[in-house]
């Protein structure tokens, strides 16, 4: 006899699905990540075949907080749209975030825009002065993600790279930055061909070991680097190229060497 039995307990449901092909009544995510035309071909190929397996979330207004390319595909395909309405607690910006951070469907720059329109928005009359707007900015020069990170933080750790995608990026100098991201910007336009400047363990090396020593001197090295153009060559990682920088940087001079 089974003196520990318990009434199982029936499965309860916890939500509902619907199914639409009024495309209108949807509302795209203010902040959301630009709609990439590529992904959506793939996905109408993929729901031509097997239908849309995952459906889409909303709220009660139909903001939609999962699943915008999947509402393209199947607008763009003329098939119903297959969504769940979740309940009022539940934050669809906080959503949108969390799913794409975990599993990863957001670039580093897509997370960069939505949280750079969030600073534009809130702050209208100061945001360029804000991390996100500062971050993009410098992206244009065509500076690494990484590199970036490393000039913030000193180091590229995971918690860094979290700490970016959920919207918590801090820039403690930004004065120090700009000026950093912007001296890496004048070593390409220096350096011809400017390819070995636009590599991410060129720009890497540099941030990490260069550019927060105190005892490199930065214009003493740009200025080598516009006379000897040829002597920067290409290397292939990190540590060659921070041989190859501190070696650079010591010839043919007798003191202020870099150990």
């Amino acid at each position: 006899m089974n003196l520990f039995r318990f009434k199982e307990k029936e499965d309860e449901q916890v939500g509902v699905y619907y199914q639409t092909s009024n495309y209108s009544k949807f509302v795209l995510i203010e902040g959301n990540r630009e709609i990439n035309p590529r992904h959506v071909e793939g996905l109408k190929k993929s729901i031509q075949k097997i239908g849309l397996i995952t459906p889409i979330q909303v709220n009660k207004n139909f903001k939609l907080g999962n699943g915008q390319h999947r509402f393209y595909a199947c607008k763009a395909l003329g098939y119903p749209i297959t969504y769940q309405l979740l309940p009022d607690h539940i934050d669809l910006e906080k959503i949108m975030i969390d799913i794409n951070i975990n599993n990863e469907n957001w670039s580093n720059n897509d997370f960069c825009n939505r949280w750079a329109k969030k600073e534009q928005k809130e702050n209208p009359e100061s945001y360029m002065n804000m991390p996100y707007n500062i971050f993009q900015t410098c992206r244009k020069y065509k500076l690494h993600h990484k590199t970036l990170i490393i000039l913030i933080y000193g180091s590229y750790k995971d918690v860094y790279s979290n700490l970016f995608r959920a919207g918590d990026l801090k820039i403690e100098n930004k004065e120090q930055f700009r000026k950093a991201a912007v001296y890496l910007s004048l070593l390409m336009v220096t350096h011809r061909p400017r390819t070995v400047c636009e590599q991410r363990s060129f720009q890497v090396a540099m941030c990490g070991d260069f550019l927060n020593n105190e005892n490199f001197d930065r214009e003493k090295f740009l200025a080598k680097v516009k006379k000897y153009p040829y002597k920067l060559e290409k290397r292939s990682s990190e540590k060659e190229y921070y041989d190859h920088i501190r070696d650079l940087y010591n010839w043919n001079i007798r003191k202020g060497k870099l150990t």
